[in-house]
């Protein structure tokens, strides 16, 4: 029983340590690391072959016409949207 209780309070520091947090009484950003870019956000899809009616999503620069470097990305943990 210490083990499950140990357990669980470790369990629960960590989530609460590492969770995400949105206060409304913070404004957001308006310059620096946080903020909009200067570049307005197209997106694109396609159907995703491995799950018939989802679709992958990709955003990228709608006012860039040039080559531009680019990371994709994929969590891999069961996420569809």
């Amino acid at each position: 029983m210490k083990i499950i209780t140990t357990s669980i309070i470790i369990v629960l520091s960590v989530a609460t340590c590492f969770a995400q947090y949105n206060d409304p009484n913070i404004a957001k950003p308006t310059s620096g690391y946080g903020a909009d870019g200067t570049h307005s956000v197209a997106i694109d899809s396609l159907p995703n072959p491995a799950y018939s009616g989802k679709y992958i999503y990709v955003y990228h620069p709608s006012d860039i016409s040039t080559k531009v470097p680019t990371i994709f990305y994929n969590h891999a943990f069961g996420g569809s949207n």
